[in-house]
């Protein structure tokens, strides 16, 4: 019984708590700032422009797939094809990556900032505590990388864009 009221006591005051181990608390606030550093990356990305450009190769989306039944030489081929890739897929991958990042690094933002609080208060136990920061760091590593796929994929689609669509509105001005 008195282990029950001591334990109890002790988690209702701070002063039953651990130092802050200074390494963590510099690790968590790294990892904040990354995630942030990711999230302006996403929002810099300009989906509305993309949408638009989809708008208008969905309108071009039948005359293509009708202009390469014909023999076409390898330039227009290629043009054509690396503008439809560009535009089905790549863009694809912009559009379902776009918002459910966000999302993630929304709810890894949140969660940075709680086990912040925890971290630089000393309110967990060393192991719990290493096993946090390493789950919020594969967490991390993980959304890192699907936002370098989505800034690379959102370049790819202007890339491409840029360099085949005034040929494919020729090609098919001539059809």
């Amino acid at each position: 019984m008195i282990a029950l009221a001591t334990l109890l006591l002790c988690g209702m005051h701070t002063s039953c708590t651990r130092g802050n181990n200074p390494a963590h608390v510099a690790t968590v606030d790294s990892m904040i700032t990354v995630t942030d550093s990711l999230s302006r990356m996403v929002k810099a990305i300009d989906v509305n422009a993309l949408r638009d450009l989809d708008s208008i190769y969905r309108s071009q989306a039948g005359a293509l797939a009708e202009r390469l039944k014909d023999t076409l030489g390898k330039e227009d081929a290629i043009a054509i094809g690396n503008y439809r890739r560009a535009m089905t897929g790549t863009f694809g991958t912009v559009t379902q990556g776009y918002d459910a990042s966000l999302k993630d690094l929304a709810l890894q933002h949140e969660q940075l900032h709680n086990l912040a609080h925890d971290v630089q208060h000393g309110l967990l136990p060393p192991g719990p505590e290493n096993t946090y920061i390493g789950q919020e760091r594969l967490f991390l590593t993980s959304i890192a990388e699907r936002v370098d796929v989505l800034v690379a994929s959102a370049s790819s689609v202007e890339r491409n864009w840029d360099m085949y669509h005034a040929r494919v509105d020729s090609l098919l001005a001539t059809r």
